[in-house]
């Protein structure tokens, strides 16, 4: 009967109490930590902006969100492949992705990652990125 009991209690945020999403995620503090880092970038394109926004303020878990992450926090940069709209690189980021742990977010530290370099991205339109969120 204890087994049964335990199975069902949801994890919650130690920070603020809500329940935790299946990878341990906070909606409530992830929503107030992206709400308060808004500002602190920018990718210099209004939609790719709101793009970013809408994943960050709407995400379930760690996985739904897309961030803006500085070409500089990229190391050991080399292209693997080219099409004709876009070229893959694979790099180390520096910092890695968000984690979070009783309401703090950190990073998670250096980590493997493909790097898809969008070809005349100065003139990517609103249908473009209407396509793009379909696929996030």
């Amino acid at each position: 009967m204890l087994k049964i009991i335990l199975e069902t209690i949801l994890p919650i945020c130690l920070n603020c109490g809500d329940t935790l999403s299946e990878r341990y995620w906070c909606r409530i503090c992830r929503k107030e930590y992206f709400i308060n880092n808004l500002s602190k970038w920018t990718s210099g394109h209004e939609f790719i902006d709101d793009l970013i926004k809408v994943t960050q303020l709407n995400a379930k878990s760690e996985i739904e969100y897309v961030e803006w992450i500085p070409y500089n926090e990229f190391k050991n940069i080399n292209q693997i492949g080219i099409g004709g709209f876009d070229t893959v690189f694979s790099a180390v980021w520096e910092s890695g992705p968000l984690t979070m742990f009783c309401g703090e977010f950190t990073r998670s530290g250096q980590r493997n990652v493909a790097i898809k370099s969008l070809g005349h991205s100065p003139n990517i339109t609103q249908e473009f990125l209407q396509e793009l969120k379909a696929h996030i």
